[in-house]
């Protein structure tokens, strides 16, 4: 439950807000629009990483190009090499970022950018399941059924909240304007608390439009439950004794010793030992 409403509002960040882009980069340029907001910020890092490297070309043949990859004003470094494929147009790195996490390392930017001079990223250093249309395609599970994504609630959603936006940047340019605004949604407001009767979640109504289509398919009657109340567990609250508490509770339960000879509380000695039984 928690995990699906995280990535609801994930995708509801990517629909709506756009990445801020902290420096002029024609490969930041070009996939802003593309990543997701994770994925750019990762790309991000990535880019401001591969500015202080230089290459030195090693190898060279009809199919290949070898790189050495030296980070400048840095002694040692780790040998790290570029093997370019001009046959199939693709650099791979002996860092093996890209064929781990699926976006390339700061080596191959790096290469990408100051060798190749490309004013785009190359498509096949893009991974569609980064990106914000990875969702718009078709899904199967095991059995080859094909899954549907109800995101018509959250499509609407995402135009109402667009359309206020706008509305409300232009409401802010005058006073009259901002209270046009403000009477015009509280009037809405109660209009629409008229209406609706509960006010419901944003994964609760996805949740139920899909158990209504599927009850709708199926002729069976289905019931909705409320998660139970949370109760305190078996030993909640009790809080943990230190060595001086401890010690405090023993000394208040302390019974001092009674002689059975003299009678005499708090003594020393016993029955055994008594100096009145032993003077007699």
């Amino acid at each position: 439950m928690r995990q699906r409403h995280e990535e609801l509002m994930a995708d509801h960040k990517d629909m709506v807000e756009k990445p801020k882009v902290k420096m002029t980069h024609e490969f930041l340029l070009h996939v802003v629009d593309i990543y997701t907001r994770e994925m750019f910020y990762k790309f991000h890092d990535e880019i401001l990483e591969s500015l202080p490297y230089r290459f030195e070309l090693l190898k060279k043949d009809e199919d290949h190009n070898i790189y050495k990859i030296q980070r400048k004003n840095v002694e040692h470094y780790p040998l790290r090499e570029i093997h370019y494929d001009k046959v199939l147009d693709f650099a791979s790195c002996t860092y093996k970022k890209f064929e781990s996490s699926g976006i390339p390392c700061w080596h191959v930017l790096g290469y990408l950018h100051k060798k190749h001079d490309y004013e785009k990223l190359p498509s096949q250093y893009i991974l569609s399941r980064w990106t914000k249309k990875a969702k718009l395609g078709t899904a199967v599970d095991e059995s080859g059924i094909q899954i549907i994504d109800d995101r018509s609630y959250l499509l609407k959603r995402n135009e109402l909240i667009q359309l206020a936006l706008d509305v409300v940047d232009k409401a802010l340019t005058s006073g009259e304007a901002t209270k046009v605004y403000t009477d015009a949604l509280g009037s809405a407001r109660d209009k629409i608390n008229q209406m609706v009767g509960c006010s419901t979640s944003l994964v609760d109504v996805i949740e139920r439009s899909q158990i209504q289509s599927v009850v709708a398919s199926s002729n069976v009657s289905c019931n909705y439950y409320s998660e139970p109340s949370q109760v305190r567990a078996k030993g909640c609250g009790k809080r943990l004794k230190g060595g001086k508490a401890k010690a405090l509770g023993r000394a208040k339960n302390f019974k001092a010793r009674q002689c059975n000879g003299c009678g005499f509380v708090g003594q020393s000695h016993n029955k055994r030992n008594c100096p009145m039984l032993t003077n007699r």
